[in-house]
């Protein structure tokens, strides 16, 4: 089922992201004719890991449990239409800032962003309405899309909040894979060098998911340099940190923040991966010290 392996697809990069489920209790759904979503979930053929996954997401919202008593309230005050019709699971994925999932049966659910009516009380005598937009995803090719705003998203939210940077890195920047000295080297900067720090590591993410998705041999890193062999042979120790699996390793390339700034990293052509061994005042050099 496509729809399942872009959810599957998603959450692989979202780990924090919420799925709001359009329709899918309703397991009469049809997928193809005379073929239910609750034959799909019986069916011997399908891939049993992708029906489990199904079944952990469609059960995992429980709107008791997960959802906020401020957005129960909201809700409870709402009415959210599309096409004439309810719409109350796109509604629930707009209140919750989050994508709703759709069985991709009609035309109109072949859309990564969805207009839905929005009708609420604001108090006991006043009724307001408007036009707003959920994020949807219906197949495969709706994950690049909803993945990038997603992550967008995270980032804008970092950027209004540069001390949440540590727990929040792996959701902001889901193509690099940062050392385990940068936790403790962020923990000294103030909120003004993080903001700079977040807005430069946005484009390292996305220059490294450009180099994935192209599949080019290098990467494009915009203001990215490699240290000169002088500063190597006098200051290379002071290069080295803790790479994510705990090893000692060389991050001789650097990005700027400024004159008084860097970003330490180093490339893996590999794994086509990115990962950041320092960030912080800059560091010695032949010319700099």
């Amino acid at each position: 089922m496509r729809l399942v392996q872009a959810m599957a697809s998603l959450a692989k990069g979202q780990s924090t992201t919420l799925i709001s489920i359009e329709d899918f209790a309703i397991h009469q759904t049809q997928l193809a004719e005379d073929y239910t979503v609750l034959q799909w979930l019986t069916d011997g053929k399908v891939d049993h890991d992708l029906k489990n996954f199904f079944w952990s997401i469609s059960t995992k919202m429980n709107f008791d449990h997960a959802v906020s008593n401020a957005v129960k309230s909201r809700f409870s005050l709402s009415d959210f239409h599309f096409e004439q019709r309810q719409a109350g699971g796109l509604g629930l994925a707009y209140l919750l800032d989050t994508t709703a999932v759709s069985l991709p049966s009609e035309e109109y659910w072949l859309q990564t962003h969805i207009r839905v009516r929005h009708t609420w009380l604001e108090n006991a005598e006043t009724e307001r309405e408007e036009d707003v937009e959920t994020l949807n995803l219906s197949e495969m090719t709706h994950v690049p899309v909803v993945f990038d705003e997603l992550t967008g998203k995270a980032q804008g939210v970092l950027k209004d909040k540069p001390v949440n940077f540590a727990e929040r890195k792996a959701d902001c920047f889901p193509h690099l894979t940062f050392g385990l000295d940068v936790d403790a080297q962020i923990a000294e900067l103030s909120v003004e060098i993080l903001r700079v720090a977040i807005a430069k590591l946005s484009v390292l993410d996305g220059a490294v998911r450009n180099w994935r998705r192209e599949k080019t041999e290098e990467p494009v890193l915009p203001q990215v340099n490699t240290e000169s062999e002088a500063t190597m042979q006098r200051y290379g120790n002071e290069r080295e940190f803790r790479s994510a699996s705990g090893e000692k390793k060389v991050f001789n390339l650097h990005a700027m923040m400024g004159s008084g700034y860097r970003i330490h990293l180093q490339i893996d052509k590999e794994h086509k991966n990115l990962e950041i061994g320092y960030i912080g005042e800059h560091l010695p050099t032949a010319r700099f010290h």
